[in-house]
């Protein structure tokens, strides 16, 4: 099929002419406007309506079909489906078409970003009648929606009883049955098409019509819809720019005239952008959960030093660094990150620039604060959300009491297997690589330290959230799998945020706080040297130990003692890293005029 813009200027439309009936809600396809002319398009759907009222496609409100009793509506994401208390306003359907008809009765609903068909009854009697058909199941009714996760071919059935609260004050699939206040929903599930390895375009029909109702049954299948606020994982939600759902087919017979209705409404203009940038640009699954750049004013240069700025999940840790190294001092600084997070990650990363880069490794030793939450039932061969499932287990028997008593056996000092996709190498080369090319990769065992793990959060038995503190070099995606393994059931991280590294927090989006001196590495022993005593160390001279000054920062208790040398502080600058010998002190890492 031709791309839309192709196929008009191949009917003798300029580019100015194409433009302005883009912009202006003059072409229609399947009688929906669009202004997206990179999509492909079944020419015999088309039309271009000069006459047609002007607006402005994806963003005001299209009539599809009007008779005396119904009106078929397009409604755009963002448009509330009737009037909210507390938001005047705010535009709806149901106010649009009062004002254009004199009156309007809803008869079912959309939620505020969810695009696509909807009814709106014109009168009383036409709205009492749409109500019952809808409750007899004679409405069909189907949704398209882009889901995280490789959908399976094969089409399924949910069928739930729905609550308003499943035990976390979400609307959900009750926990046990008889739940009074529950009501029966069922989904007929089909996969469209596959949008790479991490993203499916499913077809959703409902039998049954309850709030929520398709974005709940896929989380709970465990593809939760792109860009969901409410149900999806943290990580899922910032995949798309609004929930990726799409009201794309109505069909009834108009129960006062008895026509046949029959709509499709093709998939709008910004999911089908965010469709094609799934499925033909697969490096760039991950970007499209950053939130869309703002213009803001150039950062002034990096100094020598650290700085504490948090990480988006999208990029790699290497892309944020290379963003920033074009303001380290004209691109003259050394910049290196003090430990990378995983792209789907987000959280607290440090840059070290100049002098400071030296002092890395001592980074490692020293505590690392998570919040992951664990999706149970699926292993993948990433540990995260956006790999390929390995194997899908059974999860529900899992009780937080279980789930306690499992976690436990994996605290202090363990042997950890790191995952396949990481940055560990093999033969030079980095193990990641490997298995992105489909090669075995056999890594060996790690030895790492948990100090702390707890679960904060349940919504048994599809996910948890778990708090964790570690020491540096531990993958909290292998944690994942191994406890899934444990329980027998697979689990994978769909979300991961680093809160804390030492006494550092993380930081807001956007923000760089910079540490010098006397704020650097604080969990270690401080010596105040003279300028004359830097020129001997810069000879490699030991100096006496005389008084140590207490780190200002302790670790917690219990955590391994990471042997940490004695910083030596001159000015208020960061001169060397000293290692006790006897008496003396010795440099260990040298750092110039100092940071």
């Amino acid at each position: 099929m031709p791309r839309l813009f192709d196929h008009l200027r191949a009917s003798g439309l300029s580019n100015k002419e194409i433009h302005a009936l883009l912009e202006t809600g003059k072409v229609f396809y399947d009688d929906v406007p669009t202004a997206d002319g990179g999509r492909d398009v079944d020419v015999t759907r088309l039309a271009i309506k000069r006459s047609a009222t002007r607006l402005k496609p994806n963003v005001d409100l299209a009539i599809i079909h009007r008779d005396p009793h119904l009106v078929v509506v397009y409604k755009p994401p963002g448009m509330l489906a009737v009037d909210a208390a507390g938001r005047p306003g705010d535009r709806s359907v149901v106010a649009t078409v009062a004002r254009l008809f004199g009156a309007a009765y809803p008869v079912h609903r959309l939620d505020e970003p969810t695009s696509g068909l909807m009814m709106v009854a014109l009168t009383e009697v036409c709205q009492r009648r749409i109500k019952e058909i809808l409750f007899e199941h004679r409405i069909e009714r189907r949704y398209l929606a882009i889901v995280a996760g490789a959908f399976p071919d094969a089409a399924c059935t949910v069928d739930s009883t729905l609550v308003r609260n499943r035990g976390d004050g979400l609307r959900g699939t009750a926990w046990e049955e008889g739940d009074a206040d529950g009501r029966q929903a069922i989904t007929h599930l089909r996969l469209v098409e596959r949008l790479g390895p991490s993203a499916s375009l499913v077809e959703a029909r409902l039998e049954t019509g309850r709030t929520h109702q398709v974005r709940i049954h896929l989380t709970e299948k465990g593809y939760p819809v792109l860009g969901d606020p409410l149900y999806a994982p943290a990580g899922v939600t910032r995949a798309a720019p609004r929930l990726a759902l799409h009201a794309y087919a109505l069909g009834l017979r108009q129960p006062l005239t008895g026509a046949a209705l029959s709509f499709k409404a093709p998939l709008a203009d910004d999911l089908e952008r965010l469709r094609r940038r799934l499925l033909h640009h697969e490096k760039e699954h991950a970007d499209l959960r950053r939130p869309a750049p703002r213009a803001r004013a150039r950062p002034a240069p990096l100094a020598a030093g650290i700085y504490l700025v948090h990480k988006e999940p999208g990029p790699t840790s290497r892309a944020v660094l290379q963003a920033l190294t074009t303001t380290a001092a004209k691109g003259k600084l050394a910049v290196c990150h003090g430990g990378a997070l995983d792209p789907f990650a987000e959280g607290l990363l440090l840059l070290l620039c100049g002098p400071a880069t030296r002092l890395m490794d001592l980074l490692h030793t020293v505590p690392k604060t998570y919040e992951a939450e664990i999706c149970w039932g699926k292993e993948t061969d990433n540990g995260d959300l956006f790999g390929r499932v390995l194997r899908e287990g059974d999860a529900a028997a899992l009780t937080p009491r279980r789930l306690e008593e499992v976690l436990a056996g994996f605290l202090g000092w363990q042997q950890q297997i790191p995952p396949a996709h990481s940055n560990k190498r093999i033969d030079g080369e980095r193990a990641d690589a490997k298995a992105h090319r489909g090669e075995p990769v056999a890594l060996p065992p790690s030895r790492v330290y948990l100090h702390e793990a707890r679960f904060v959060s349940h919504a048994l038995p599809h996910a948890s959230t778990l708090r964790l503190v570690s020491r540096g070099g531990y993958y909290v995606r292998a944690l994942a799998r191994d406890l899934g393994r444990a329980l027998d059931c697979g689990a994978h991280l769909t979300a991961l945020c680093r809160t804390a590294i030492g006494p550092w927090q993380d930081v807001r989006p956007g923000e760089r706080l910079y540490l010098q001196g006397e704020a650097l590495l604080p969990w270690c022993a401080s010596r105040i040297i003279t300028a004359r005593e830097l020129k001997g160390l810069a000879g490699k001279k030991a100096l006496p130990r005389g008084r140590l000054l207490a780190p200002t920062w302790r670790l917690p208790e219990g955590f391994p003692d990471p042997r940490a040398p004695v910083r030596g502080l001159c000015d208020g600058r960061l001169v060397a890293m000293l290692r006790e010998d006897g008496d003396s002190l010795v440099p260990q890492i040298l750092l110039g005029s100092g940071v």
